[in-house]
């Protein structure tokens, strides 16, 4: 797990991964976004996304939210526990295509901001618009790892 950003996200080519059954993945090539991949039904259509050059990937984990009752129920209807599979399955995937993988959660990233107040700050400080929490998460990730949120 990430304490705090990596070093030298703003050098090279990272990918940040908000994972689910909505997998989104940003691209950021010497800190700034370069490309996206959207993968509506994740656990339908696995995504290979290895032909990257990216070789650092800032992945989130999956946190439970003591207190939350959106938390709990995710994860008595086994939603926590697919979703730490697929997790698990893309670090398979990217440490055999020899990427440096980096575990963040969510708390560490976006500290209590929900998604609504996460694009409210996209779209105002840094003028993105984004089409859905995936995404939101996805760029809310490489800003924190460049230090900006």
């Amino acid at each position: 797990m990430l304490d705090e950003p990596p070093n030298g996200f703003d050098e090279g080519k990272w990918l940040t991964v908000d994972p689910g059954s909505g997998l989104f993945i940003m691209e950021w090539t010497d800190g700034k976004m370069t490309n996206k991949f959207y993968y509506r039904n994740a656990l339908a259509e696995y995504p290979y996304v290895l032909d990257t050059a990216a070789r650092n990937i800032i992945i989130e984990d999956v946190e439970l939210w003591s207190g939350s009752a959106v938390s709990y129920a995710s994860a008595t209807q086994g939603d926590t526990f697919r979703l730490a599979m697929q997790i698990g399955a893309l670090i398979n995937d990217y440490r055999n295509a020899r990427c440096n993988i980096y575990l963040v959660s969510p708390r560490r990233w976006k500290g209590q901001l929900n998604y609504e107040q996460l694009r409210f700050i996209l779209s105002r400080k840094f003028k993105i618009i984004t089409k859905n929490d995936h995404e939101s998460s996805a760029i809310g990730i490489g800003l924190w790892a460049k230090g900006l949120l």
